[in-house]
């Protein structure tokens, strides 16, 4: 049997899950260097710092897909900008709280 290549070993190593340490350095960097850079350029660097913190080694493109996919969904689920009458869901939306209360009692 062959031994396995170094493409095979990359290849594991992008499959591996993201941890809440990789999202917070690059929530972090994108933040801090966005404006001096663009937002083009700001993932470029990414690979080389995170693998620095010990971090996988990932494409470049990831690093992009997991800020547009996960950690931009993540900050507006918390930062989105809703206002107080805005309900939570859909459920909440259609039930108010008073038309609950008569119903229990």
């Amino acid at each position: 049997m062959e031994p396995a290549s170094p493409k095979k070993t990359d290849d594991k190593k992008v499959e591996q899950p993201w941890s809440d340490k990789e999202r917070n350095l690059i929530v972090n960097h994108v933040l801090t260097h966005i404006a001096t850079v663009g937002y083009a350029k700001v993932f470029s660097k990414l690979p080389e710092m995170l693998a620095k913190e010990g971090c996988p080694t990932r494409p470049v493109r990831n690093y992009h897909d997991q800020w547009r996919r996960k950690i931009c969904k993540d900050l507006l689920s918390i930062y989105g900008g809703k206002t107080p009458s805005t309900p939570a869901s859909p459920t909440k939306a259609a039930s108010s709280p008073k038309r609950k209360r008569k119903e229990v009692s």
